[in-house]
């Protein structure tokens, strides 16, 4: 989510950066309120309402924003941009993992010890930059735009098929795989599309009751029964089991891939136009993506020791919980907190330079010994 990454318009748009802001503080959220899952019928809500679209949205997102990088075949950018921020998010989280007491385990990463590191087995929410790199370079591979339905159709059913795997860490391969059909769709739509959901009132209009109808839907414990379990497209069929009224976990995964989208639409169409409070979140996401897992950590550890999630247990106190994960998005989405990490977090890098720079190395070696 850095500055320029796929994540962000051709041309600052405040849209784009609102939408991405919104979604930043959804992440925060989301992951501060798994610890209270099983202990809080309101948090288990929260958690789920977030959990089973905004990843979905992100994806889309990113695929509409990456069109210019996958039709140039623009693969420096994706190194640039996302494989060396990748490689340097990861070794940050993994140090502040080993540090902090408990932290490997806190951070879903017990497959890691302190002597044990890889960078292909992306770290707690560093999954994400990995299905970046992988879809947007699937995606110049395959240039989808060519046979669109085709290859929607072909996304489909490979998460579809995902689902009789059990999920495989390097890479979070099969879990990446399972989202394509998001990032697709994103890359797939025409500006005109973007263009009628941000202006058209009756959009907005429309887009209203769907939210609502979706906060209802999420209430009803007997329709989402197993769908907590597919949201985010790791479990197999067998974990899963039955779905609600007594369906093959196959087709919670279909309803998924098109339910989520209609909310993701509705989701982008209620966002603020122009320059608001969220803007700067979204200009600043890379910063709140990567340190919010720090965080997040963190609160998890103490828990370990202390059982700090349950003085939480009053209405008001859990809302006071809520507004402290929004005020930790809007900290690390401060300038001074994105300037202070951004060369561990966003380096200042370019491979065509340093190729360069070592080719003309090379060159200068090659005739100092031409001349000996």
């Amino acid at each position: 989510m850095a500055e320029n990454s796929p994540l962000v318009a051709r041309k600052r748009d405040y849209w784009f950066d609102n939408i991405k802001g919104v979604l930043m503080i959804l992440v925060v959220i989301g992951h501060m309120t798994a610890s209270f899952y099983t202990s809080s019928a309101f948090m288990k809500y929260v958690y789920d309402l977030i959990n089973a679209m905004h990843m979905g949205a992100f994806l889309i997102l990113s695929g509409y924003l990456s069109k210019r990088r996958v039709d140039s075949n623009d693969v420096v950018s994706v190194i640039n941009k996302n494989v060396i921020p990748y490689i340097t998010s990861q070794f940050f989280l993994y140090f502040a993992a080993v540090i902090i007491p408990d932290g490997l385990k806190a951070a879903n990463v017990s497959y890691f010890s302190k002597s044990d590191f890889s960078l292909f087995v992306p770290i707690y929410q560093l999954w994400y930059l990995m299905a970046l790199i992988i879809l947007t370079l699937l995606t110049m591979k395959l240039k989808p735009s060519r046979k669109p339905v085709l290859f929607m159709v072909g996304a489909i059913m490979l998460t579809l098929l995902c689902g009789c795997f059990q999920q495989v860490n390097v890479l979070k391969l099969t879990k990446i795989i399972s989202y394509y059909p998001f990032f697709l769709l994103g890359y797939l739509l025409p500006e005109d599309f973007m263009h009628t959901i941000r202006n058209k009132w009756q959009v907005l209009l429309g887009a209203v009751p769907v939210l609502i109808g979706y906060a209802f839907f999420m209430t009803r414990q007997d329709w989402i029964v197993g769908i907590r379990k597919i949201y985010f497209l790791s479990s197999t069929y067998e974990k899963v089991g039955d779905i609600a009224f007594g369906l093959h976990p196959v087709f919670g995964r279909l309803f998924m891939v098109l339910f989520v989208p209609v909310i993701a639409f509705a989701f982008f169409a209620v966002i603020p136009r122009k320059k608001c409070i969220f803007t700067k979140l979204g200009r600043n996401s890379m910063s709140i993506f990567v340190l919010h897992g720090v965080v997040a950590v963190v609160l998890r550890c103490l828990n370990y020791e202390y059982k700090i999630f349950s003085y939480f247990n009053t209405p008001v106190l859990k809302l006071l919980f809520l507004l402290g994960c929004v005020t930790v998005a809007f900290v690390l989405g401060t300038d001074f907190v994105k300037k202070l990490f951004r060369p561990v977090l966003e380096p200042d890098f370019d491979i065509t330079r340093v190729i360069g720079i070592l080719y003309d190395k090379y060159r200068g070696n090659q005739k100092k010994a031409d001349n000996i």
